[in-house]
Order: structure tokens, then sequence, then C-alpha cells
């Protein structure tokens, strides 16, 4: 199961929070919002699924970032050309 944060719960956040929920090696583990109408909404119903998930939404990076840091990509910055 690959934890999955989504960040923003506008037209591309609903559709990400829809897909992680029906993608069965996906886990929702934390929904980051910017609105202070959504903070403590659970993701279920900011992404209109019509049932709850049981991940409540949040502003605070701090709460759902993992205790090893961020994983990192960086796309061409090893690029040896």
């Amino acid at each position: 199961m690959v934890s999955t944060i989504v960040w923003g719960t506008g037209n591309i956040g609903r559709a990400a929070i829809r897909a992680v929920e029906a993608h069965p090696g996906l886990k929702l583990t934390a929904v980051l919002v910017h609105d202070p109408a959504k903070l403590g909404r659970d993701a279920g119903e900011l992404a209109g699924l019509g049932h709850r998930l049981g991940v409540t939404a949040t502003a605070s990076t701090d709460r759902v970032a993992p205790a090893e840091g961020w994983p990192a990509s960086r796309p061409g910055a090893d690029d040896a050309r």
C-alpha cells in the first residue's frame, strides 16, 4: 500500500481523492487544504463520494510530513548532458 497525500480539493484534488480511494494499491493518508471552510471536513465529503473516508482535511504540512522527510523527485537533476 502506498501512502498518498492529496494537496488541494479543487477540481483536480477531488478527482485525485476519488482515484486514490478506488485504487487498491493506494491509501489516502492526508488531505491538505487552504480554504478555512474545508478544514476538519472528511475527504470523502470534500470529494463528493457520499461516504466518509476517515481522513480529515488539514492546512498543516507539519501534521502530514513523515518523520523521515518528504520523498523527493527532481526530474532532470542528474542529467549529465
